[in-house]
């Protein structure tokens, strides 16, 4: 325990370590002066302090590298917004992709969520451009979300699309690469980043 508080303290304090008579504690003189009172520091105190100090540091070092997501959130007044529950789920959805639906499908039975949508359209589904840049067209984005999503605009013209949607969209694709998403859908549930649409994980961060 005497070198963990040796190890500690001469990165943290100028001041050098000696046993102490009483249990439990070190004691330590000043390295400035030899003349400096000494002071008796809790051990156990002071090395769980630093202890948690440093592992949360470490861990939110390690965070901030694999996951930029948390370290710089994309900017949710461009998402599409839908539901007012009290938990934040922020998802990178590709209009024509499956697994996507299922995930719309899954959300829009939740009342306890609010969800951000940020569409990033695959190459590998040719209409979902144009199916993302038609939502982010409409005055009504949420609507339109739901009506494509549900299969009900499959096979229809898609009218209405803008300038501004499709800056929109270029917009969406930054923070999905800003965010290192490359696959849909991906979720970021309660810390928790979730690729694909898996059921037990996404209830089991949501608490069911």
């Amino acid at each position: 325990m005497e070198n963990v508080v040796r190890r500690i303290y001469r990165e943290v304090t100028p001041w050098k370590i000696h046993a102490s008579s009483a249990a439990g504690t070190l004691r330590t003189a000043s390295a400035w002066d030899a003349r400096t009172p000494r002071r008796s520091v809790p051990v156990r105190k002071n090395v769980r302090r630093n202890r948690a100090l440093i592992l949360a540091l470490l861990l939110f070092s390690f965070l901030c590298a694999v996951c930029p997501a948390i370290a710089a959130p994309p900017d949710l007044d461009k998402a599409i917004r839908i539901g007012s529950g009290r938990t934040m789920v922020i998802e990178y959805t590709d209009p024509d992709c499956p697994f996507c639906r299922k995930g719309a499908a899954f959300f829009r039975e939740r009342q306890d969520v609010t969800l951000y949508v940020f569409l990033t359209p695959l190459a590998i589904h040719p209409q979902a451009k144009e199916k993302a840049e038609y939502i982010l067209s409409a005055s009504d984005k949420a609507r339109a979300y739901e009506d494509v999503m549900s299969g009900k605009m499959d096979g229809k013209p898609l009218t209405g699309i803008t300038d501004g949607g499709k800056r929109l969209l270029e917009e969406h694709r930054a923070f999905a690469k800003e965010a290192k998403v490359d696959s849909t859908p991906t979720f970021f549930i309660c810390g928790r980043i979730i690729e694909g649409f898996d059921l037990r994980r996404m209830e089991e961060a949501l608490g069911k």
